[in-house]
């Protein structure tokens, strides 16, 4: 697997050698990127690694994720409450994980260490990180829009599943496979110059409508030569209708790939609960295990705090220089140790983003 930090192989001698990295690390190595941005209205930029040197992403695709990158998110709300979001794909190697988890350090040391810092795994995104935009879709394939090979025989068919949670719609890539389609939801099977549309019975306006915006621009980059065929599982099919069924089912056939990952396999436990307190108190850096409760919480130390659905590093007002460092380090040694992998880990300052650290203790 390329994301090794979220992997059940994670060895411990892998988060030495980022430790080792990161003591070495310049913060005030410049960053051509960073020297532009402002901070007294609101913003939100993103990057991806390409090459070990930041590319920005335009904001037309703001929203649109590849499995295979790691992206920093940068959102300034204003100038008391800036955010920096690390998106890591399941499919991203550790040398660019390590390249953006430095950047990060980075610019919120450029920021005045003012940013709050949130670790995004793959479809275990938090719910900030979801409202920020209109639509979010995660691809596994880097998609090369190009107007002239999409009837092309070689070219690969894809298989998108659309469904709402809350107020977000999201939309990704999954494997082309009959059991992956179910009625509560939408589908599109882009083969190239057929795309199909799947209407799930159980799914609603909102889903059909980010389907309806996925679709048109298809037309608009395939110059309205892709043939769009819908199959509404809610209506009665006429003769017309079975055929684009039987064809649709035919193309999942021909296509079909084996299933890469279930829901099954990536729920997390949300009844969990645990709290550790990372201190240097005695000379060297130990965690050991708290009491589960708000008052454990003292400003001279740094803490991890599991909830269940996120892992929380609360940074105290007063821990030392070494477990603000290295507390995200120790919150990859036990997610690996306690397979507690595909949870977000979200950095919090004492007096900072209190409604994460709320909804710890309710």
């Amino acid at each position: 697997s390329g994301n090794e930090l979220n992997n059940k192989s994670v060895k411990i001698d892998i988060i030495n050698e980022e430790i080792q990295k990161l003591i070495s690390y310049n913060f005030d190595e410049k960053e051509p990127e960073f020297d532009s941005i402002k901070t007294d209205k609101p913003l939100l930029i993103i990057w991806k690694s390409v090459d070990l040197k930041l590319q920005k992403i335009p904001e037309s695709n703001h929203g649109t994720f590849l499995n295979s990158e790691v992206y920093l998110i940068l959102n300034i709300k204003s100038p008391e409450e800036k955010y920096a979001h690390i998106w890591t794909g399941r499919k991203s190697s550790k040398e660019k994980i390590s390249y953006i988890s430095f950047k990060v350090l980075q610019l919120d040391h450029k920021l005045e260490n003012n940013c709050v810092i949130l670790y995004e795994s793959e479809r275990k995104e938090s719910e900030l990180f979801k409202s920020y935009f209109k639509f979010f879709t995660i691809l596994r394939d880097r998609i090369e829009e190009v107007q002239k090979s999409f009837d092309d025989q070689q070219y690969k068919a894809r298989l998108f599943h659309v469904h709402s949670s809350g107020a977000n719609i999201h939309s990704r890539q999954i494997s082309i496979n009959k059991k992956n389609i179910d009625s509560g939801d939408v589908y599109m099977l882009d083969t190239g110059v057929k795309v199909f549309i799947y209407i799930g019975k159980g799914s609603n306006s909102f889903e059909k409508f980010h389907l309806s915006c996925m679709v048109e621009k298809i037309k608009e980059v395939r110059q309205n030569k892709a043939i769009i065929i819908s199959i509404d599982e809610s209506c009665e099919l006429n003769e017309h209708d079975l055929k684009n069924k039987n064809e649709f089912e035919e193309f999942l056939t021909k296509f079909e790939e084996n299933i890469q990952e279930t829901e099954e396999q990536n729920k997390i436990d949300n009844n969990y609960r645990k709290m550790m307190k990372l201190s240097d108190e005695n000379g060297k850096l130990e965690l050991t295990d708290v009491e589960y409760k708000k008052e454990s919480l003292v400003s001279q130390d740094s803490f991890l705090i599991d909830r269940g659905d996120a892992i929380i590093i609360w940074i105290g007002k007063e821990a030392s220089k070494k477990e603000k460092k290295f507390a995200k380090f120790y919150a990859n040694k036990y997610i690996s140790k306690e397979n507690r992998n595909g949870l977000s880990v979200i950095i919090v300052n004492e007096g900072k983003l209190s409604s994460e650290l709320d909804k710890c203790f309710k």
